[in-house]
């Protein structure tokens, strides 16, 4: 099968123009995990922005339960190659043989043992090195921000960075929680309030399915159909790995029901032992809360659901202590379209909580 990189080019295009004509305020994208967001901005974007003359950085804040130290050692990493380049660094001797070079070190740039000023001497020093220097700082998995524990210290010092260096540094900001980003961008006590204008990821189409299945049925004698396989890729939530999976195994197992079989195939790829112990890792509380959301419930700060938990639980429970098990779900769990009002987004998660549901079991 042909795994090549499929070109999202007309898409990054539209977000780099959208943040050099806006460069005064970032740009927050919301799209569920796996559907292609990291690899837009690591290939289409990182590549499409180096053609107009500006270094990409991208920085995923699921990587470190420190997100501003993951964003200072990227920035650093830059500095160190920029000071690393031919004709930068002196050459203080010369071997024999004329083959080994002795080089000194770069000159010392300030230091700070606050790494919000540090992430400040960091670019200072670029722009020093290379006055036109510009950078496109791509941040994945911001709602990180809302839950960890330095993560409004980590917002701060970004937004300093914004503020300091604007508009030489764009800023986009990514997530897989819409919860987590409209928490970052809308709530008037963090240091993030009001700084992006927000929009949902562009998923896959038909196009992306031609991608897949064209070279495939070059090799085919009965070819699959792509009008077909894009109900199923819409049922597998328009996640590529898991589709480029799916028609390989269609290669290899084929069916007239492609769509039917594309629920056996998830069950297959994400077993629900996994999703049972996801579940299990939970509190009680938000158990019941997921339970009860799955069952239709919608308004979970209400006298009657609060009431209704705590029977449930067989102690008391506050519409406070509801709102704080929501918040600390695990990101891409949750979705809040409407005020007050909770979906679960995790498809996997919603599907087996119903199935337990119409089991008449409780999860």
């Amino acid at each position: 099968m042909d795994n090549r990189h499929f070109p999202r080019t007309a898409l990054a295009q539209r977000y780099l123009d959208r943040l050099l004509s806006l460069p005064d305020r970032a740009l927050s994208i919301f799209g569920p995990r796996q559907i292609g967001k990291t690899t837009l901005l690591s290939y289409d974007l990182a590549e499409l922005a180096r053609r107009h003359g500006l270094t990409p950085i991208y920085v995923d804040f699921m990587a470190s339960e420190d997100p501003l130290l993951v964003l200072l050692g990227r920035l650093e990493d830059r500095l160190l190659d920029m000071n690393s380049r031919p004709g930068r660094t002196a050459v203080t001797r010369v071997s024999a043989a004329g083959f080994g070079l002795g080089l000194a070190p770069p000159p010392p740039s300030a230091r700070s043992a606050d790494a919000g000023v540090q992430m400040q001497h960091c670019m200072a020093a670029m722009k020093r090195l290379e006055p036109g220097t510009r950078l496109l700082l791509m941040l994945d998995e911001a709602q990180e921000l809302v839950r960890k524990k330095d993560g409004e210290r980590a917002m701060k010092a970004i937004r300093a960075l914004f503020n300091t260096y604007r508009p030489d540094i764009l800023l986009l900001i990514t997530g897989s929680s819409r919860e987590g980003l409209l928490r970052l961008f809308g709530e008037h006590h963090r240091a993030s309030f009001g700084l992006a204008d927000h929009e949902d990821f562009q998923v896959m189409g038909r196009e992306f399915v031609d991608f897949v299945v064209e070279p495939v049925n070059r090799q085919l004698r009965e070819p699959l159909d792509p009008a077909v396989l894009g109900e199923a890729f819409a049922l597998l939530g328009h996640r590529p790995a898991d589709f480029v999976a799916y028609v390989a195994e269609l290669v290899m197992h084929p069916t007239r029901d492609i769509v039917g079989q594309v629920p056996a195939f998830l069950a297959r790829r994400y077993p629900v032992e996994a999703v049972r112990e996801r579940f299990e890792r939970l509190t009680p509380l938000q158990q019941v809360l997921l339970q009860l959301i799955a069952g239709g419930a919608t308004r979970l700060t209400s006298m009657a659901t609060v009431d209704a938990v705590a029977e449930r639980l067989g102690t008391r429970v506050s519409d406070a202590g509801i709102r704080k098990a929501l918040a600390s779900l695990p990101s891409d769990t949750l979705a809040k379209p409407s005020r007050g009002v909770y979906e679960i987004v995790d498809p996997q998660l919603q599907a087996w909580l119903r199935e337990q549901i119409a089991l008449g079991r409780d999860a």
